[in-house]
């Protein structure tokens, strides 16, 4: 996914080095990545994505407030990000409550998907 952002594409970056610079910037209660506001997730999703190219990060955080107060927290480029965001921890959850959890969120992020069906008729759950 792309977000464009004063006329630049920006491409958000998860996995375990995000949550590393996440939690260890923001200090979350318990570590928890969970209770950082998205604008701040987004933030470091791309901060981390410019480290990961060896660079500074180029956009500060008030220019994704900036950007958050011309389309929206709730716009669908925010709803995609979130989306990713969820896809990406479920990979690093340790059991399956947590993952159900996630899944939930997901779920509620994208109320018109439908689990695919194969041919004869089942869910493959993708």
């Amino acid at each position: 996914m792309k977000i464009n952002i004063k006329g630049k594409d920006y491409e958000p970056k998860f996995g375990i080095g995000f949550i590393e610079r996440t939690i260890k910037e923001e200090q979350p209660k318990d570590n928890n990545i969970m209770e950082v506001p998205t604008q701040i997730l987004l933030f470091h999703s791309l901060a981390y994505a410019d480290e990961r190219q060896g660079i500074e990060p180029t956009l500060s955080i008030f220019n994704i407030y900036d950007y958050l107060d011309e389309v929206g927290i709730n716009s669908p480029e925010i709803k995609q990000f979130q989306l990713e965001f969820f896809r990406s921890m479920r990979v690093h959850l340790p059991d399956k409550k947590s993952k159900g959890e996630i899944d939930k969120v997901v779920k509620a992020l994208t109320p018109g998907e439908k689990k695919k069906v194969s041919k004869t008729g089942k869910k493959t759950g993708k």
